[in-house]
């Protein structure tokens, strides 16, 4: 009987082991699992990284848009992110200083040559989001020149227009281009008038609608093309190139620190009639940020296509 009743205790507590054992191999298969599971979402799209984003802009009318669509896109996936308008040189110098990640108006080969020769060993290009961008001189419909040439000792034009070209930002791309253009044509009674975006637009309405000669420093894609009827001079000379594109460009470093970003960034793409659709909203009276709000919320597929790879 004693010892029917020590096999019985050893028996017992074997049983009880083997359970503790298929327990604990439970455990660690289904820890195994998780774990896999979590390497698997982890692959399966870029993670945020460091959160806090930087993007830098000037006033132009699409880079406006542009930034703020990104901004809303990229906060819709859980990043901080601040914009800033500077001047297009402190745009340059703050991504390539890395103070700032990235910039969405980057007008190639054109427009930035001379920033982008000085830093571009600090910079990444992206993606090219407008295909075609053409900078140059524009005048309203109604005036009877069609090249840059007729502009030389034109009395009429020139008289009526205070021979000034009303160009934008100082220092811009298409300034320079026209202040170059001046001497390549011939136009010594002519200057080239430096303001901003907004102002050079003003004095374009004032004096389409006196009817009145007007000459400016405009590109495309910009929201005055919807509000008048507008034609670049030809330029026989190509002193303005071939047209530009606008490319999305970052600092060195972003896809290692905010893969996500860096993700959707590069693959942020949009066409003229989209970025017109923003610039109107704003040029209308909406607030900017409002305007890309609006548009991520009315174009999911697209910003879907831009999320793609991103948790």
């Amino acid at each position: 009987m004693y010892r029917n009743g020590k096999m019985y205790i050893v028996f017992l507590a074997f049983v009880i082991l083997l359970s503790i054992a298929l327990s604990a191999c439970g455990s660690s298969s289904d820890g195994n699992a998780e774990s896999s599971e979590s390497s698997a979402n982890s692959e399966s799209g870029a993670n945020l990284g460091d959160k806090d984003i930087t993007i830098p802009y000037v006033s132009w009318a699409g880079c406006v848009a542009g930034t703020n669509v990104i901004k809303t896109a990229l906060e819709d996936v859980g990043y901080d992110v601040t914009i800033k308008q500077v001047g297009k040189g402190a745009m340059f110098t703050s991504i390539a200083e890395k103070d700032a990640d990235a910039m969405m108006c980057t007008w190639l080969p054109n427009n930035a040559i001379h920033l982008w020769d000085k830093y571009k060993d600090d910079l990444v290009k992206l993606n090219k989001t407008i295909e075609t961008a053409p900078i140059g001189l524009y005048v309203p419909t109604y005036m009877d020149v069609d090249s840059i040439g007729d502009l030389k000792g034109n009395e009429k034009v020139g008289n009526g227009a205070d021979w000034t070209i009303t160009g934008n930002d100082p220092g811009s791309g298409n300034v320079e281009l026209s202040k170059r253009a001046l001497k390549k044509y011939g136009l010594d009674k002519w200057e080239v008038q430096t303001s901003s975006d907004s102002a050079m637009v003003a004095t374009l309405g004032k004096m389409v609608e006196q009817q009145k000669p007007v000459i400016t420093t405009l590109w495309k894609p910009h929201y005055a093309f919807g509000k008048y009827d507008l034609k670049m001079l030809k330029d026989p000379k190509n002193v303005y190139g071939d047209p530009d594109s606008i490319w999305t460009v970052s600092r060195e470093g972003l896809k290692e620190d905010s893969p996500a970003a860096y993700k959707i960034l590069k693959q942020f793409d949009w066409t003229y009639d989209e970025m017109n659709e923003v610039m109107v909203n704003i040029r209308n009276g909406t607030d900017p940020e409002e305007a890309g709000k609006e548009f991520v919320k009315d174009h999911p597929e697209l910003v879907e296509e831009w999320k793609k790879g991103v948790e």
